[in-house]
């Protein structure tokens, strides 16, 4: 009753004041158990005892109504830490886990973390942990951990003991986020519609799909980076120097294949950022003529506030110094020891300029070929051009 109450009070308390969190954490407030067995939750010791026989989870008084009382067994004379865990798939975004701790002795300690699966496996590098918050044996103390995703993962939520004899009690356990969440089966679709730009495609690509024609140069990179630009069928093309809450420095590109432009066509694309220090030199838009011209920048018009993960339309890039050029286009992301940001790319079009003609009535007139501007013309190359009443692009 007295936990119901309390549950009731904080979640009034957050209605007047307009900032209501939901728990992503099952049995957070440790009320339902099985005898001993904690719904939802699971508990392991690290490497110097790893085995199940090592460890003890017992139902006991909580701060509020049930809490859980958790043990390391000495084996063979060590001991070592125990983790309670609890697996959720995540959204990128920012969190805070908060739970309440107090020692079965004085001097204990209580820690928050978390990890991350690596293609389905725990690497013992992985692990994150908030700094020890010292226990006292006669009152409840708040431990808090704030950490961030930089992409959706399927992450396990620990909250732990440090090494030593003694028991821990833990209760009232929360995980919170104002830009992140649970992945659902179906997510939402991005809340901001991408403005179209109008004309004649030249070129089109979701990079969602696939990167096919796309170099992905990932530069020299550091010990403990694998690669900065990969491609993700939910992000498109997707670059970031951050690894295991490490920071590294590099420089990358992605590179288009060639693309043959027409007269005044115009570039636009969908991307997001997080986590930058100056976006408009961390993240730059080149184009160069052809495979080995040198590379020239272009202003990307609108970028991302950096608050959160939604993706911004580019707005519309101006080619017209381009017009008939075969050129590529590269996305350079660059990063320091300090900042590693995240920048993802996708939805990557080219048009050209609207044409009034949409068709031609052939009923009385000539068969032939004519460019936009009602020239004939002798043979179509490449453009668009008006075929037997028909507008063809080549």
């Amino acid at each position: 009753m007295k936990k119901t109450l309390l549950t009731l009070l904080v979640a009034a308390t957050a209605t007047f004041t307009g900032f209501a969190q939901s728990n992503l954490l099952k049995n957070g407030d440790f009320e339902k158990w099985n005898g001993n067995n904690l719904a939802a939750w699971g508990a392991k010791g690290s490497k110097e005892a790893p085995t199940a026989t090592n460890v003890e989870v017992k139902q006991a008084t909580g701060r509020t109504g049930h809490g859980a009382e958790i043990t390391e067994v000495s084996n063979k004379g060590k001991f070592s830490n125990v983790r309670l865990s609890q697996k959720l798939s995540l959204k990128k975004g920012d969190y805070t886990l908060t739970f309440w701790a107090k020692g079965a002795v004085n001097g204990k300690h209580a820690l928050g973390g978390y990890v991350c699966e690596d293609d389905g496996a725990i690497k013992t590098s992985n692990y994150n942990y908030s700094a020890k918050t010292a226990l006292s044996k006669d009152s409840w103390t708040e431990v808090k951990y704030n950490f961030s995703l930089q992409g959706d993962s399927t992450v396990w939520v620990i909250l732990r003991n440090d090494k030593g004899a003694g028991s821990i009690f833990v209760d009232d356990a929360m995980l919170t986020t104002t830009n992140g969440g649970s992945v659902t089966p179906d997510p939402t679709p991005d809340p901001t519609p991408t403005p179209t730009p109008t004309g004649d495609e030249i070129y089109s690509k979701a990079l969602t799909d696939n990167a096919d024609g796309w170099t992905l140069e990932q530069g020299t990179l550091p010990k403990g980076l694998s690669h900065v630009w990969a491609q993700d069928a939910k992000y498109g093309l997707k670059a970031s120097a951050f690894v295991k809450s490490n920071k590294y420095a590099a420089e990358a590109w992605a590179i288009s294949p060639e693309i043959t432009l027409t007269k005044n066509n115009k570039l636009a694309f969908d991307h997001a950022a997080r986590y930058f220090k100056k976006v408009e030199e961390e993240h730059t838009l080149w184009v160069r003529e052809g495979k080995t011209g040198a590379w020239q920048q272009l202003t990307i018009p609108t970028y991302s506030d950096g608050k959160s993960w939604n993706y911004v339309s580019s707005g519309e890039i101006d080619l017209s110094a381009y017009n008939g050029k075969t050129v590529q286009f590269g996305f350079k992301y660059i990063s320091t020891t300090k900042d590693a940001s995240t920048w993802e790319v996708k939805n990557f079009k080219i048009t050209g300029t609207p044409s009034a003609i949409e068709s031609l009535s052939t009923g009385k007139v000539q068969q032939g070929i004519f460019d936009l501007s009602g020239r004939r013309v002798e043979n179509a190359t490449k453009g668009i051009f008006i075929i037997n009443g028909k507008k063809v692009i080549k």
